[in-house]
């Protein structure tokens, strides 16, 4: 399959948990960033972004800076819940809540399509799985990583927020194809 749109996937993981069963993640904040993945469709795998003491993740505007750079090249940011989730901590975390506004506005967030069009959010998973991609990491799901990320099973949770960045992808690529 030959794309001649450059996207650049882009995930983040919280550092602090949110009680089970809890919906408004927005009373816990600050939640900061334990880490993030970005992959681009011109690359074979995907940058993590992390600490290597495994600390939340305190170069934040490193990331913004290289959000920039990658639509300076000419990519398009896709993610998925973005508008409402990722960008959102982005700029808190970062201190540059205007930039990662302006980011966001002008990004793929293919769930807030889905939404739009369906009047429902759909998981990233149901919607890789719909199109025949494959999904998300079996057996885990983002409300797990700032636990595991501090019982030390960070690998877990790299490969996690990788799979996602790498599902993201697929499935922006699929829907552009």
């Amino acid at each position: 399959m030959n794309h001649t749109k450059k996207y650049l996937a882009f995930d983040i993981e919280i550092f602090k948990s949110i009680p089970d069963g809890e919906t408004d993640w927005k009373r816990y904040r600050p939640l900061g960033i334990s880490c993030a993945a970005t992959l681009a469709s011109d690359e074979a795998e995907p940058l993590l972004w992390y600490e290597r003491d495994y600390s939340a993740l305190k170069n934040v505007w490193d990331l913004v800076t290289y959000l920039d750079y990658k639509i300076m090249k000419g990519f398009e940011i896709v993610t998925w819940n973005g508008l409402g989730f990722d960008f959102d901590i982005l700029g808190e975390e970062s201190g540059m809540q205007s930039r990662c506004a302006e980011i966001a506005m002008n990004h793929i967030d293919m769930m807030f399509h889905i939404f739009c069009l369906k009047g429902f959010p759909l998981g990233l998973n149901t919607a890789a799985l719909g199109m025949g991609l494959p999904g998300k990491t079996d057996g885990m799901d983002g409300a797990q990583a700032p636990d595991l990320w501090r019982l030390g099973e960070h690998e877990k949770v790299l490969e996690y927020v990788a799979q996602d960045v790498r599902t993201t992808l697929a499935l922006a690529q699929a829907v552009d194809a």
